[in-house]
């Protein structure tokens, strides 16, 4: 006689029961087999009453099937510990539920929101761009099917020390940050109760190039004269190309030598908010002045600069720029580094305020400014040249006298 798959031990009498289903659906308690077709049990479930309900736990808390009965009885004990501890949740068990906790489920609906928030025009393809990558090569082989009500701290940790050695610390702390606002929206969603701490990333502070403004000039003397407007723009306003592309006529106020800067381009689609999400007047630099009453004029729709009747591609610049440099023999001088950045670090070294600095580069934050902060060079003249030579006195060579 064979024996029956429920004779490996015997459960005290308690609430909740082990049970067994058959391929044809029916249910069914001790039976060693089905008793409709009589095939033998090939999956268990647990059925127990819970607070006026009925419960039936298909799988285990990591989502495994219950394929034998000793993995059902460990699931009914470990229910039955957390009804005594007052801490059961059946949300763990039940799988439809299970998936609205699990990091691979939440992650994607996370991308999808923001896939809806880039159409809206609330954040940028090309922050969409990164935060799809993040996901694909780090978040969800990492984490997959994990639970995010069990997902902690040292989890964090052990996902920080998995990531390659070949990523620089600002693209690891990139990385950890947009997964610390992704936990922080679960948490505004109600999802789990509070965020896991996020791992500390030092970064270095970074060495960057700049020029002088003699040295800017010299670049965009050898910039094709019919690229002259839009390179000359983005240099001496100091906006970023994105900006430049997306400059239209009606932005463009040549009576009082203003412009406004409203919009941008992110990759190859135009929203019509800048990067710091405000529309911001410039005072028109002479030079740039002029080379925009040179331009032929259109519609208040119709943009600035174009290139064979098109708006400039996002890499027209930068390849302008560096045919440029290659021309003069500079090396390691990136666009922005040479018009927008040089744009700070000049009027730093000649003395001007962090805050009219950031009021000309239209930054949101002053820690963002403080980078040129070291190049203020007045106070340090003041304090090492003003003063003058002071001659050191040689020390005595007499000996005193004996008494």
């Amino acid at each position: 006689m064979s024996q029956s798959p429920f004779e490996y031990g015997t459960l005290p009498t308690m609430a909740g029961k082990v049970r067994a289903r058959c391929n044809c659906g029916t249910r069914f308690d001790k039976e060693s087999r089905c008793p409709k077709c009589g095939a033998l049990p090939t999956r268990y479930f647990v059925d127990l009453h819970y607070r006026g309900n009925r419960i039936r736990i298909y799988c285990d808390d990591r989502g495994i099937p219950l394929d034998s009965i000793r993995r059902a009885e460990r699931v009914l004990e470990a229910a039955r510990y957390e009804i005594d501890c007052g801490r059961f949740d059946p949300s763990r068990y039940v799988k439809k539920e299970r998936e609205e906790y699990e990091f691979h489920s939440r992650m994607e609906k996370w991308v999808r929101d923001y896939e809806s928030r880039c159409g809206k025009g609330d954040i940028s393809p090309s922050y969409l761009r990164i935060v799809k990558r993040y996901a694909r090569l780090y978040y969800l082989p990492h984490f997959g099917n994990a639970d995010l009500r069990d997902t902690h701290t040292r989890h964090l940790k052990e996902f920080a020390d998995s990531l390659p050695n070949t990523l620089s610390p600002k693209t690891r702390k990139n990385i950890l940050d947009t997964l610390r606002k992704f936990f922080n929206d679960m948490v505004a969603l109600e999802i789990i109760d509070k965020a896991p701490l996020m791992p500390l990333v030092k970064v270095p502070e970074p060495s960057f190039n700049w020029c002088s403004m003699e040295t800017q000039e010299a670049i965009l003397n050898e910039i094709p004269r019919r690229h002259h407007p839009y390179l000359y723009f983005i240099a001496k306003q100091g906006v970023r190309p994105g900006e430049a592309r997306a400059l239209q006529w009606g932005d463009v106020d040549l009576k009082s030598d203003m412009v406004c800067i409203k919009r941008t381009y992110s990759e190859n689609t135009l929203r019509e908010t800048t990067k710091g999400r405000h529309a911001d007047w410039l005072p028109l630099v002479p030079e740039v002045k002029r080379l925009l009453e040179g331009l032929p004029r259109g519609t208040p729709k119709a943009f600035v600069f174009r290139y064979k009747g098109r708006p400039y591609s996002e890499s027209l610049a930068r390849k302008l720029w560096n045919r440029a440099c290659r021309k003069l023999d500079i090396t390691g001088l990136t666009l922005y580094q040479g018009t927008r950045h040089s744009i700070g670090s000049s009027a730093a070294q000649r003395g001007e305020t962090i805050y009219d600095i950031m009021d000309a580069l239209r930054h949101r934050d002053i820690r963002t400014t403080m980078k040129y902060a070291h190049m203020d060079l007045e106070g340090k003249r003041r304090v090492l040249l003003r003063g003058g030579v002071v001659e050191l006195k040689k020390p005595s060579t007499n000996r005193p006298q004996e008494g």
